[in-house]
């Protein structure tokens, strides 16, 4: 629920715990408060969600405005963003469901990345599964090529990054370490040209 309106207005309706400020005031005017989600309980009356069994009377609200020169107003044309709440909603709300949320939409986006591994022939099925196992991880957050897509500013230094310290990094560590094949370095296993 997005409004504006005087603090004090907020205060004498013992709703200040229930609303952000989000922009101050400027010269005459009130501030533009939200609540964060909520339900409709009947016409006007609205539950927290982030905060259950708090409610939210518009016209309790709305009747601590002592001026008409500081209205209650709802700049978003509505008094409120409801939603019907139900398990998956709260399950996407709590912080292993944006992680998951957020893991999803990463994978997604890199698809190419993940696909390209498996489109070259001068790769064995082990490195392909360590290439697309570094892409998952950067994908669910550690980093990685997305994040250069998602976020430009900060994408540019983890790109450089993980491009130029972690996969050469784990390319080091798989064939000094583990004795195994550069998880990034084909093989090319040509007869070598002959004379006829």
């Amino acid at each position: 629920m997005l409004i504006q309106a005087n603090s004090r207005v907020l205060k004498d309706a013992g709703y200040t715990a229930l609303f952000n400020r989000v922009m101050a005031p400027g010269r005459g005017r009130s501030a533009y408060y939200l609540s964060g989600a909520v339900r409709q309980i009947e016409d006007g009356v609205f539950e927290s969600l982030e905060a259950p069994g708090s409610r939210i009377a518009l016209s309790r609200l709305e009747s601590k405005v002592v001026s008409g020169r500081w209205p209650v107003t709802y700049p978003a044309e509505e008094a409120f963003d409801a939603f019907d709440d139900n398990l998956w909603k709260q399950a996407l709300r709590t912080t292993a469901g944006e992680f998951a949320a957020g893991t999803a939409i990463n994978i997604a986006l890199s698809y190419p990345e993940l696909v390209a591994p498996w489109q070259n022939p001068y790769l064995n099925t082990g490195q392909r599964v360590v290439q697309n196992t570094v892409t998952a991880s950067g994908a669910a957050g550690l980093g990685g090529p997305v994040t250069f897509v998602l976020v430009t500013g900060t994408g540019v230094i983890v790109y450089v990054t993980w491009e130029n310290v972690v996969k050469p990094g784990i390319s080091w560590f798989a064939v000094n370490v583990l004795q195994a094949p550069d998880p990034y370095q084909g093989i090319r296993n040509l007869k070598p040209v002959g004379r006829n």
